[in-house]
């Protein structure tokens, strides 16, 4: 994943930036950085939304703007607009081309073609690694603290909205525009209060835990050793039995929506997946096996405390059968 620093910072000349993300306020703030970065006036500033916009574009080959270098063209790709649509504009050098899509069909296409090009930052960025995380604070926030120092997180905090939220990359920026304008961060409760719960946590543990486990001690042992981190991570936003009832519906969404697939009803399945659509390609690929033996794991009721959480793991995990558990000390970890 390209550093989000460079755009603002790299040596090499900004010619093209593709993006490829579903967050406004991601693509709003990169836009902001660039602007800045190449000192565009706002008079030659051209937005492409469909095909319609592209007229405008032609008229400018080769004609630079009164009070800019170059034109600074934003384009949105969509039903509207295709990377065939736009493909001649990439090499005009009078244009500095920012380019957002949705699709990660669209931003392959548009790297293959600028594949050879120089001056060209690209970023899939549907998740946030903690460097680019802590770009985004160190830029966003400028509130000053008691200190008149940057207002600052505890490193607590900050390494749970990077473990919690680094797919919910909109919540991110709206945690970390809240706390610029003023509010103060102490607690997990106070970034649940501003950003929800993390969407995407539970799902995500579903699927960490029904990744098939390896046959060597030491890689089950890891794997147990990350389970139970990422459990007790949860717990520190959800009550046990909270917890207990969230895994337990979504897992039983995932085991209906599998059942339909393999029935091959689809009327019942686009119904049921209108929540879990970003999730279908994963929940198809899991067997129904391995979501029955989760389900029988976690079991009918529902957690109290540690203990109950940690029984669920010690049960999912033998029944998984590998050989080399009873050998593991997993009480120890």
């Amino acid at each position: 994943m390209q550093d989000l620093a460079d755009l603002e910072l790299g040596l090499k000349e900004v010619d093209i930036v593709l993006l490829c993300t579903d967050s406004p306020r991601l693509s709003l703030f990169l836009e902001r950085i660039l602007k800045d970065r190449i000192g565009v006036d706002n008079s030659a500033i051209i937005d492409v939304f469909s095909r319609a916009n592209l007229s405008e574009l032609r008229e400018l080959k080769g004609v630079c703007p009164p009070l800019s270098d170059r034109w600074f063209v934003r384009i949105t790709l969509s039903d509207k607009l295709e990377v065939k649509d736009i493909q001649k504009f990439l090499t005009w050098r009078n244009f500095c081309t920012f380019i957002v899509c949705k699709s990660y069909k669209d931003y392959k296409k548009l790297m293959a073609l600028c594949e050879h090009a120089e001056g060209v930052y690209n970023y899939y960025l549907r998740n946030l690694n903690k460097s680019n995380i802590a770009y985004l604070y160190r830029k966003i926030v400028t509130r000053k603290g008691i200190d008149n120092q940057q207002y600052m997180m505890t490193p607590t905090l900050f390494r749970y909205v990077c473990n919690s939220y680094s797919r919910e990359v909109d919540k991110i920026l709206l945690l970390f525009d809240a706390i610029n304008d003023g509010a103060d961060i102490t607690s997990r409760t106070d970034i649940v209060n501003i950003c929800g719960n993390a969407g995407t946590t539970v799902e995500e543990y579903i699927f960490e835990l029904l990744k098939p486990l390896t046959t060597t001690s030491r890689g089950v042992k890891t794997r147990f050793n990350r389970s139970v981190k990422t459990g007790l991570d949860l717990l520190q936003v959800f009550e046990y039995s909270h917890l207990y009832y969230a895994l337990r519906k979504t897992l039983l969404t995932f085991i209906e929506i599998k059942g339909l697939q393999i029935a091959n009803l689809q009327k019942g399945l686009q119904e049921e997946l209108k929540s879990y659509n970003r999730y279908k390609d994963r929940i198809f690929e899991v067997p129904m096996s391995s979501l029955l033996k989760l389900s029988s794991a976690l079991g009918t009721e529902a957690w109290q405390n540690d203990a109950d959480f940690l029984r669920f793991l010690y049960t999912y995990y033998n029944m998984c059968n590998i050989d080399t558990i009873a050998k593991l000390d997993l009480a120890k970890k």
